[in-house]
């Protein structure tokens, strides 16, 4: 693996992102009347969250793996087990969480 020059921290992207995940979370657990208000028209579209969080999402991760050399079969299994066992990992551990809070139940 080749050595980079140290890259530049996007703070500011992820504070974004962060700032669209709890739009998100607001909108899954908040109900907002319809049209009352700037505010509340605003935190109703959630869609425009979502999407601005996936492309946001997808910009960090080529940034962070743009050097990356994946010439060889064993690299690329590596970065598909690493993106995978993050994604999965919190998918799981939240799963069970509701199941055990009864909020879903065991769909196979």
């Amino acid at each position: 693996r080749k050595s980079s020059p140290a890259r530049r921290v996007l703070d500011h992207f992820s504070g974004l992102r962060m700032l669209l995940s709890l739009w998100i979370l607001l909108g899954h657990y908040c109900s907002f009347p319809p049209q009352e208000g700037i505010f509340t028209l605003l935190l109703g579209r959630g869609y425009v969250a979502v999407q601005g969080f996936i492309i946001l999402s997808g910009f960090i991760t080529q940034y962070a793996y743009r050097d990356a050399d994946y010439s060889s079969r064993p690299e690329v299994w590596r970065y598909y087990a690493r993106r995978f066992g993050s994604i999965l990992a919190g998918y799981y551990f939240f799963y069970a969480r509701a199941m055990a809070l009864g909020q879903c139940s065991l769909v196979l």
